[in-house]
């Protein structure tokens, strides 16, 4: 089985990743060869193991689109593979509990039930 990103076109999300997936650090060095350094940074490697997480309460900062105003916005499958609160046809995976902080953080309860 692989893991591969989901949209707002009628997907149905199994969970979302708990680490972002990574071949190389910010200088261009591959990680494989530092898994000390990838896992200090909560890093998975391509081909191996990843935690996918279902239900949880996370910080979020992959909103696309506008940034929740109000608490208790739906939390809804985007075109690009985040999360959006501008309604739509995406699928509901949660809510968003509250505003957007001013460096774009928003606390997310995660709830994908399928």
């Amino acid at each position: 089985p692989h893991v591969t990103q989901v949209n707002n076109s009628g997907d149905v999300a199994f969970g979302m990743l708990l680490y972002n997936v990574a071949e190389l650090d910010e200088n261009g060095q591959k990680l494989i060869f530092h898994p000390d350094l990838a896992a200090q940074r909560q890093v998975t490697l391509s081909g191996q193991p990843c935690a996918i997480v279902r239900k949880g309460d996370f910080l979020y900062s992959g909103v696309e689109g506008a940034l929740p105003t109000a608490q208790s916005t739906p939390a809804r499958l985007g075109m690009n593979g985040g999360l959006t609160a501008s309604g739509g046809a995406g699928t509901q995976v949660g809510i968003f509990m509250g505003p957007a902080t001013s460096n774009g953080l928003v606390f997310l309860k995660l709830n994908i039930t399928q």
